[in-house]
């Protein structure tokens, strides 16, 4: 049940049309030199019994890391206003859902920035929380 949690937030963030090439966990991507693109890295905490008996939910919460690469000496205009623009796409209170699976956003913000294999890095960090239904 939690692919479906990752696709959410995976389809959220290609609706957004930020403008940029994604790179996503395990999947070969090569960066090109000197274009910014989006690494995306959903990240669940251990579920914990939000219900219990038969058909009961559990609580999942987590984060969605986007880490925002820009070329380096480019600046941190441009990063840190796209950074601005996806914390107001995933604002507190907003649903994603995929094959009902609701995925709530409680949080988003961006932490600090620093140079990463010739790329400056400013990572987003998207805090979620998920109901699912045990089999």
């Amino acid at each position: 049940m939690t692919y479906k949690i990752d696709t959410a937030l995976q389809q959220a963030f290609m609706d957004g049309a930020f403008g940029l090439p994604i790179a996503y966990e395990n999947r070969d991507y090569n960066p090109l030199p000197g274009t910014p693109y989006a690494a995306l890295y959903v990240i669940p905490n251990q579920p914990s019994v939000n219900t219990l008996g038969d058909g009961g939910q559990d609580l999942i919460t987590g984060i969605m890391q986007v880490d925002l690469n820009y070329p380096v000496g480019s600046g941190t205009g441009v990063a840190k206003q796209m950074a601005t623009t996806i914390r107001d796409y995933f604002k507190a209170g907003t649903v994603f859902t995929f094959s009902g699976q609701d995925v709530f956003i409680v949080s988003s913000g961006r932490g600090i920035g620093g140079d990463v294999d010739s790329f400056y890095r400013l990572s987003n960090t998207i805090f979620w929380q998920a109901r699912v239904t045990r089999p």
